[in-house]
């Protein structure tokens, strides 16, 4: 594949990853160890049940946000290879009218 197809391909499997980032941040935060735990400081829970929840809970949100990260870079590299492929396919003029600051209306009063 060539031209504005690949260009077009690799935009839609950018914006794939960008969803899996998004679907694994969600996870991330419903991992989270004190969904169901009592606020109540008079009410103790058990302390190494808590401990475990806890390290299974780090263990999720790092694997999740590991997998975030790397849709992240695969995402950053599909917008890098877009950008390039417009910038070939439209060129800035080399030689062209500078471009003029916008007026606000304002300030032309």
């Amino acid at each position: 594949m060539k031209g504005a197809l690949a260009a077009l391909d690799c935009l839609a499997q950018t914006v794939q990853h960008a969803g899996l980032v998004s679907e694994s941040l969600t996870a991330a935060i419903a991992a989270n160890a004190y969904d169901g735990t009592s606020w109540d400081p008079a009410h103790r829970t058990d302390t190494i049940g808590r401990g475990l929840r806890h390290l299974d809970a780090r263990k999720a949100i790092a694997a999740h946000r590991a997998d975030a990260s790397a849709s992240l870079e695969i995402c950053a590299e599909g917008c890098r290879i877009v950008a390039s492929h417009l910038a070939d396919a439209f060129p800035s003029p080399a030689a062209g009218p500078a471009a003029q600051p916008i007026r606000s209306a304002a300030r032309t009063r």
